[in-house]
């Protein structure tokens, strides 16, 4: 343990969010979402900017705080609505603590305020019956194997420039990249590469998975 503002090491972290979501009494819908994050989870959601860096990181340890243990619990709730990572992402940046706190709150209560005010709709919920209004019959399910895919529109689109040790770079739209251009792209984010060699250790293997991989990859958006 480390001070009071990041007293959890990702093993720590692990065992508080499970802890947390067991009082809850928290329950994922969908099968194919864990009820309970693992390490690697954990690390994949610092990966996508859901979960903040660690607050302090002494040799290849990181210690993290309780605004982490907020940060998953409301990731986790929001998940039990339905929503898939990438909105999650767009709706709990840049949140205070407190509002986490809030949202981690409404577990068992898919119509909360709290959920109502971020535009989250019941798990399923489908059009409200006006009052005096009797409601029509079940829609039949969609033949969803008829539809066409959609193409993700271009600003959905990002290509990956890899930058070395590590690091992707993400660009807008689908750049037409030639060898040259490339070469120069990697010879200016070379100051960006040493300051997140500084910043940046890598994390500890996870002894629960000695033979599984730690995953050293990072992206950054631009």
């Amino acid at each position: 343990m480390t001070d009071r503002g990041a007293p959890y090491t990702i093993e720590d972290l692990e065992q508080r969010v499970a802890a947390r979501l067991r009082e809850v009494d928290a329950t994922q819908p969908n099968g194919q979402v864990s009820q309970r994050p693992d390490r690697r989870t954990l690390r994949y959601y610092t990966t996508l900017g859901l979960l903040d860096r660690p607050s302090e990181v002494r040799g290849r340890r990181a210690w993290y705080g309780e605004r982490h243990v907020e940060q998953v619990l409301a990731i986790k709730r929001l998940q039990a609505a339905g929503l898939p990572l990438a909105e999650i992402q767009s709706l709990l940046v840049g949140r205070p603590t407190r509002e986490l706190t809030a949202l981690a709150a409404t577990f068992g209560d898919d119509d909360h305020p709290v959920l109502r005010r971020l535009g989250v709709r019941p798990h399923g919920a489908g059009r409200s019956t006006p009052a005096g209004e009797r409601p029509g019959p079940p829609a039949p399910p969609e033949a969803f194997w008829r539809r066409r895919p959609q193409s993700p529109s271009p600003s959905e689109v990002s290509t990956g420039i890899p930058l070395g040790d590590g690091v992707v770079v993400l660009v807008p739209g689908s750049p037409v990249l030639d060898a040259t251009t490339l070469h120069a792209i990697r010879d200016a984010a070379a100051p960006l590469l040493a300051a997140l060699a500084r910043l940046d250790p890598r994390p500890d293997p996870d002894p629960a998975h000695p033979d599984t991989p730690t995953s050293t990859h990072q992206e950054v958006a631009v």
